[in-house]
Formats: structure tokens, sequence, C-alpha cells
């Protein structure tokens, strides 16, 4: 039982990406963001919001849920024992509660585990959660290798060394770290002590999280791709 209890919780990161959409489905200009991102980021800003972990807060919704609602009956059960049938109406609107809190933990734990929002300008990346935002330049995506599939929830980005320094952590508005020394849940730098390093040419790398509301992995990509014409729009200027 214990065993089947924990390979539901590991597969939990794999359900809740079947609610992610795709990126086509979010970015209508897709393909002239790709082919020309500064001339469409100097038009507009492309947002991709927060995504949900439906699956997760489904589960530990019920499980929360159904623990308060057997504590509700239980007491119930004693008060009655105790004190006869002097409260039934207080029992009744106590009974009608213990039955509505999964769906109340369920959406308490949609509301907890909502997820952080991306906004793409022609100035650079911006990864926000909650009151703290990643400022990234698009040069720090100029770099010819490949993200990488850490897990489920994780993808790990190769960077460019020369513009490290120039990533910033925004908290209320105040300048509280910058370069290597970023590490937030959505956006960290992977220390080379604490993860080997994926890529050959030994480039520091971020580790970013299945947070948004698109697939983390088209994400991803996206920055890539984006990071190498932006530069390349720079160069030919």
């Amino acid at each position: 039982m214990e065993h089947l209890f924990l390979a539901a919780i590991a597969s939990l990161p794999k359900w809740d990406k079947i609610f992610r959409r795709r990126l086509s489905k979010v970015v209508p200009n897709l393909r002239e963001l790709r082919e020309s991102p500064r001339q469409v980021l100097s038009a507009e800003e492309i947002v991709i919001g927060p995504g949900t972990r439906v699956a997760t807060s489904i589960f530990l919704g019920l499980i929360v849920g159904l623990m308060l609602t057997c504590g509700i009956f239980l007491s119930l059960a004693d008060e009655k024992e105790l004190g006869g049938k002097k409260r039934t109406l207080e029992e009744r609107v106590t009974a009608i509660a213990g039955f509505a809190m999964p769906v109340v933990a369920i959406v308490a734990f949609l509301r907890i585990l909502r997820g952080g929002t991306l906004l793409l300008n022609a100035d650079g990346v911006f990864f926000t959660l909650r009151r703290q935002t990643v400022v990234c330049p698009w040069a720090l995506f100029d770099v010819p290798e490949s993200p990488v599939e850490h897990d489920d929830s994780t993808m790990v980005l190769p960077t460019n060394p020369d513009a490290v320094p120039d990533v910033q952590l925004v908290f209320e508005e105040s300048l509280t770290e910058s370069g290597l020394a970023v590490r937030t849940k959505q956006f960290r730098f992977r220390l080379p002590t604490s993860a080997p390093v994926t890529n050959d040419r030994g480039l520091p790398e971020i580790a970013l999280r299945d947070l948004y509301r698109v697939r983390i992995e088209e994400i991803a990509w996206l920055l890539m791709d984006v990071g190498r014409r932006m530069n390349e729009s720079n160069n030919e200027r």
C-alpha cells in the first residue's frame, strides 16, 4: 500500500502536464515571433500566464478534505452520545460542511499551487512568481546548445556566461540578487558543486520549473530560439 501511495505521488507531475496548453494555442503569432522576434516584441509584449497543478491539487485536496470530513463526523458522533438531540440544526450544518471539505480543500490547493507568469518583450524575459521577478537579457539564451529535460517538471538550459552578471532578482521593485546568486523556485542557476553540468562546453546552466500554462519544454526551446535570433538582429543593426 505504501509503495502504491509513493508511486501515485511520483506520477503527479506527469498528470499535471496533461493540463498544460500548447505554445501555439497561447501565442497566436508564434511563427512570426520565431522568425522576427525583435519586430514582434517591439510591437507587443507576450504574456504566458500561470499554470495550475490540477492533478496534484485534486490528490492532496481529496486526502486533506476526507481527513477533515472524518474528523467532523467523528466529532458529531461524540456529541450525539454526550448530548442527545439538542443540536439537530447545528449538526446538519456541520454535516453539510463535512461533505464540502474535499471540494474546499481542492480549491484551496489550486490557489496555493498556482504557478508564475512569464513576460517577453524587446528588453528581455521576466519570470514572476508572487512578489519575486527574475529579469534576464535575451543575450543569456544566445548559445548554440539545446535545453535538456531534467525531470517531468524541470528543464535545464545552458546560458551565455557573458550575460550571467546581468540577470537580476527583484523583490517588490528592489534589487536583491544578481548573477549566479539568483536562485528562486521558478528560476535558479545550477551550481557545479551540487549538480553536474549537462553541456559539453561547461557553460553555466539554469533550471526552469514547470509553473506556467504552457508546457515547460516548449517554453525552453522558445527562449533559446528567440535568444539566438535576437542576437542575430543585433549584429545586423
